[in-house]
């Protein structure tokens, strides 16, 4: 099959993946992507894997090749090949669920995009701006589950690897021009290191459904708690993403409203009469049920952070965001959520402490350690904690 003037190989049968794989094996860089089907059934998995080396691109069918890709694991794993993605971090938690892979050489076009202050960041947008390339992201929601696939479909799969080492050549420049190529390394680095994505739903965290600022009762709450229950136990039967059983704010409507009768329910859904028709029993059954005076689950509390921690915090996420704006960059380029929240919490008291928690983003450390200490220990009239340890000379 041709794609513009692309040769691309559709691999689903073994012999063709080894074919790929020997390949591959010979590639300095591959572009990676995958396509899954979370927005059609309710445990998802990867359907489609698009590879690119400078000289071949391939198609790789897991559901016809029976899940078994563990030939490319060597090749994902290497050091010596660099894997190239935009946007890595989904496509890398599904493929390490569903086929156990590990990552390393990674280069991440959209963090690359992201540390250069591009105001664009998403792979058509990067294309056009950086390449001239305009491709069509009409097939972005599609069922990728679904077989065979057209070729309009395929063609469009293969639009996401075929011009990405392009793109890495042309932002890697970038980087390596502003002197900020290690520190696109760091992230890099750290998104190898996500775990796998969870492959089922769960209402162990039913609450958040709520949000911040609804209030429910204590009825409310139980009618909530009950509703995420069913459409979890429908999902699963009928093999669909839950919202697609009942959306989240419908079922906060109905919880508020204390729906008691099958009539009152049908008016919520005016426009789904095959819904209350099919649902109507058991969603009365969910919303009157009984627990018998059993609590349901509550979520975990946390302790009150002291206000010497909250006022750190606020100072760190200060010092964070003028940075970033004065360099033109997003605040957690500057310092990642996660490392700042552990050098809050341990404030540490020295550089060599500090190092330790900054050991995954040396770059940072040293760019900016000394002016992260500082900024912990700045007391209320602005001068700095003269209890202050700093790093000996030595």
């Amino acid at each position: 099959m041709k794609v513009d003037s692309f040769e691309i190989n559709y691999i689903d049968q073994q012999a063709g993946l080894r074919q790929a794989v020997h390949t591959l094996e010979q590639a300095r860089a591959i572009a990676v992507d995958s396509e899954s089907n979370s927005l059609y059934v309710y445990y998802e998995k990867v359907c489609l894997l698009q590879l690119s080396s400078e000289s071949a691109h391939f198609i790789l069918d897991p559901l016809a090749l029976d899940q078994k890709m563990d030939l490319l694991a060597p090749v994902f794993s290497s050091p010596d090949i660099q894997k190239v993605f935009h946007a890595a971090e989904y496509d890398i938690m599904c493929l390490k669920r569903d086929f156990g892979f590990e990552f390393a050489n990674l280069f991440d076009t959209m963090i690359a995009a992201r540390i250069l202050g591009k105001k664009e960041i998403g792979l058509s947008q990067l294309l056009e701006s950086e390449l001239g390339i305009h491709v069509d992201k009409k097939f972005q929601k599609a069922d990728w589950g679904m077989r065979p696939l057209p070729k309009d479909m395929l063609e469009y799969a293969i639009h996401d690897t075929c011009y990405l080492i392009q793109l890495r050549d042309c932002l890697q420049a970038q980087l390596i021009e502003k002197g900020f190529m290690e520190l696109a390394t760091e992230d890099f680095n750290r998104m190898t290191k996500i775990p796998a994505r969870a492959n089922h739903g769960d209402c162990a965290n039913w609450w958040q459904i709520a949000g911040n600022q609804k209030k429910l009762t204590e009825k409310q709450t139980e009618i909530l708690y009950h509703l995420c229950q069913w459409r979890e136990e429908n999902a699963i039967k009928r093999d669909l993403p839950p919202f697609k059983i009942l959306s989240n704010n419908k079922m906060l409507e109905i919880s508020m409203l204390e729906t008691t009768t099958k009539e009152e329910l049908a008016q919520l859904f005016p426009a789904r009469s095959v819904f209350i028709k099919r649902y109507a029993e058991s969603l009365m059954n969910a919303i009157h049920k009984d627990d018998n005076g059993k609590p349901i689950p509550q979520p975990q509390k946390h302790r009150c952070p002291s206000q010497a921690y909250l006022t750190r915090w606020d100072q760190l996420k200060s010092w964070r965001r003028e940075y970033g704006a004065k360099v033109g960059v997003g605040s957690d380029v500057i310092l990642p959520k996660d490392i700042m929240e552990s050098i809050v919490a341990a404030n540490p008291r020295s550089l060599q402490e500090l190092e330790l928690l900054m050991a995954e983003v040396p770059w940072r450390f040293n760019r900016f350690g000394e002016q992260i200490l500082k900024t912990l220990h700045i007391k209320n009239h602005g001068e700095t904690d003269k209890k202050l340890v700093r790093r000996s000379e030595a």
